[in-house]
């Protein structure tokens, strides 16, 4: 759906807008390069985290292939946000 300023939503992903190409701003992840992934899935990257894989059955479930690492997405707003490491158990901040 094509919101207020050319912001889309998706029922699993939330809210973001499309850049050029790959491009897309995220409410919640800022700046993403996304590459689609088999089936529904996507490999999305940035800076702090690199390439992340998630799909629509386990969003905010993120797989994080520098480290082998399954990360959980957590939002208290939109500048306080954390990754759970389910390997370390424990909580890395994400950074815009």
């Amino acid at each position: 759906d094509l919101g207020q300023g050319g912001w889309l939503h998706s029922p699993w992903f939330g809210n973001f807008f499309r850049g050029n190409e790959n491009w897309l701003h995220h409410g919640s992840h800022g700046w993403l390069f996304t590459v689609p992934g088999q089936g529904n899935s996507m490999w999305m990257w940035n800076p702090h985290q690199r390439w992340l894989w998630t799909s629509p059955s386990i969003y905010p479930h993120l797989y994080r292939n520098k480290d082998g690492s399954w990360l959980y997405f957590v939002a208290y707003g939109p500048t306080l946000r954390f990754y759970y490491n389910q390997t370390t158990n424990a909580y890395e901040q994400a950074l815009p």
